[in-house]
C-alpha cells in the first residue's frame, strides 16, 4: 500500500457502469474493519459508477467515522422507481454500522474463548495440558520424515491480534478479558449524500422519506444502546471500536454520560444532507441564458468544490 494515500482526503473514481465498491472494501484492500488503507478519507465520489443501496453502509462502515461525503450522481442509486427506497435508504445509512459490529463481536468472542485456556495456564504457571493426558512417544519411525528447517516464511505473530480478511486488529490490553462482552454499535457521521437529479417536485418528498427512515432506524439504534447499558448494569462489559481500529472500553457512567460518550449532539438527529443539483457546473460564454441549479450549503459538492474543477455546462 503507498504510503501517499494515508494523506488522501478526497478520492474521485469515476468509471461508468464499473463497479470499484467490491475492490474499496475486500479484495486486497484493507476491510471494513481496519481504515489504514485511507484513515483521512473525507469525501468520496463514485459518479457513473454502478453503485447500488446495498452497498452504501458498506462503504460508510469501510472509510469510518471521517468520512463524510458521498457523491453518486448518475449511479443506480434511488431513481425514484421504486416505491419506499428513499425510507429504505435512510434507513440503511442509520444503522450502518450494527451489522459489521455484530460481526467483530463474534470474532472477538472466539478470540477470547480461543485464548482462554493459555491465558488460565500462563497465569498459573503450569502447561494448558493436564499431566495425565501428556503421551509418551515411542521408539522407531512414525510415518513420514519431518523436515527440520522450512524454506517458507514464518508469519507472524498473531497473539495479540486477530485476522480479519487479511487484516489484523489490535486487542493489546485486552488479554485477561473475562465475564461477558458486547460490542456497541456506533451512529452513522454521514454529513450529506449527494445523489441522482430528480424530477421536479419529487426532492422534497424524497427528502421527507429519507428522513423518516433515518429518525427510524435512530430509534432501532437508541432501543440497542438501552439494552446494552441495562445490561452493563448487570456486569456485562461495553466496548467500541476508536478511530485507531483498537478497542474502547465504555465504563460504567450514567445514562446522560453514557449517551454522551456515544457522540449524541444536538444535530445529531438531523439526517444527512440530500442534494439532487448534480455536479457543480461552470457557465460557458454559449450557455449564459441557462440557470445553473442551486445546491444546498455543506452538500458535497460544495465541499469539493475547490478540489475538483466545474464541469463545462452544455
Amino acid at each position: 500500500m503507498s504510503p501517499a494515500i494515508q494523506d488522501v482526503t478526497y478520492l474521485r473514481l469515476n468509471i461508468p457502469s464499473r463497479q470499484p465498491v467490491h475492490h474499496l472494501i475486500v479484495s486486497n484492500s484493507p476491510s471494513m474493519f481496519d481504515t489504514r488503507g485511507f484513515p483521512n478519507l473525507a469525501s468520496l465520489d463514485l459518479s457513473s459508477c454502478a453503485v447500488h443501496v446495498s452497498d452504501l453502509p458498506l462503504l460508510i462502515n469501510r472509510f469510518g467515522k471521517q468520512l463524510r461525503h458521498l457523491i453518486l450522481d448518475d449511479t443506480n442509486v434511488c431513481n425514484g422507481s421504486i416505491v419506499g427506497e428513499w425510507e429504505a435508504l435512510g434507513k440503511a445509512i442509520a444503522l450502518a454500522d450494527v451489522a459489521p459490529t455484530r460481526q467483530r463481536e463474534k470474532l472477538l468472542k472466539s478470540w477470547i474463548d480461543a485464548r482462554s485456556p493459555s491465558i488460565t495456564a500462563h497465569d498459573h504457571g503450569s502447561s494448558a495440558v493436564p499431566d495425565n493426558q501428556i503421551t509418551r512417544s515411542k521408539r522407531g519411525r512414525k510415518g513420514l520424515a519431518t523436515p527440520t528447517i522450512s524454506l517458507r516464511q514464518s508469519s507472524d505473530d498473531t497473539s495479540n491480534s486477530v485476522i480479519i480478511r487479511s487484516q489484523p486488529i489490535s486487542f493489546e490490553g485486552i488479554q485477561h478479558l473475562t465475564g461477558k462482552i458486547r460490542l456497541v454499535p456506533m451512529a452513522s457521521h454521514i454529513q450529506s449524500i449527494c445523489i441522482n437529479q430528480l424530477s421536479s417536485g419529487m426532492e422534497e418528498s424524497a427528502r421527507s422519506e429519507f428522513a423518516k427512515g433515518w429518525l427510524d432506524g435512530l430509534r432501532q439504534l437508541h432501543a440497542t444502546w438501552a439494552r446494552l447499558q441495562q445490561s452493563q448494569s448487570n456486569g456485562t462489559r461495553l466496548f467500541r471500536f476508536g478511530s485507531s481500529q483498537s478497542l474502547t472500553e465504555i465504563g460504567p457512567l450514567g445514562q446522560d454520560k453514557f449517551w454522551d460518550h456515544m457522540t449524541l449532539s444536538s444535530s445529531f438527529n438531523s439526517p444527512p444532507l440530500l442534494c439532487f443539483s448534480g455536479a457543480i457546473k461552470k457557465r460557458t460564454e454559449m450557455n449564459e441564458h441557462h440557470s445553473l441549479p442551486i445546491h444546498p450549503n455543506g452538500c458535497g459538492h460544495q465541499d469539493s468544490a475547490d478540489v475538483w474543477p466545474p464541469k463545462f455546462y452544455d
